[in-house]
């Protein structure tokens, strides 16, 4: 007996949503199977410089930004003209085409992302708090300010 086949359930916001200047989205990018390589510092560099790259262009301020070995923090603020679904996009394009490139694998990626939109009522220190202490509590440094791979614009005196 075949059954009916369900409508798959639908994760994404209406696209608009995504572009509505002045909203903040946290979103996680995860490697494929959560392999740590961004472990690599060229890799690294590259995925700060590819999303630092693709914020200015789509007019978005990078916030925060932290690069651990399986996974990927941003924090973005989306701006006039960019939305975030396309800046991801670009983002991931970017960076996995220098990654095939350099390592003849093939993807870097996992498919989709992980997305919340910060509410007001969210404190942004606590965003920030999580964020900064991903190094920290996987064990890779015992000071936040320690780690090579956070910044943003918050982070810009540091």
């Amino acid at each position: 007996m075949n059954r009916p086949v369900r409508p798959r359930k639908r994760i994404r916001l209406d696209l608009a949503t995504y572009a509505i200047p002045g909203l903040v989205w946290h979103v996680t990018v995860a490697t494929r199977n959560r392999q740590p390589v961004l472990d690599d510092p060229w890799i690294a560099e590259t995925v700060i410089e590819s999303i630092r790259f693709q914020c200015i262009k789509g007019k978005a301020d990078l916030l925060i930004f932290c690069v651990m070995p399986e996974h990927v923090h941003l924090v973005i603020s989306i701006g006039e003209r960019g939305d975030l679904i396309s800046i991801l996009h670009d983002f991931k394009s970017y960076t996995t085409n220098q990654w095939r490139k350099r390592t003849n694998h093939d993807k870097l990626w996992q498919e989709s992302f992980y997305d919340h939109g910060v509410r007001r009522s969210e404190r942004m220190d606590d965003l920030i708090a999580y964020v900064v202490a991903n190094p920290f509590d996987a064990g890779l440094i015992a000071d936040w300010q320690d780690y090579p791979w956070i910044g943003g614009s918050l982070f810009e005196d540091r």
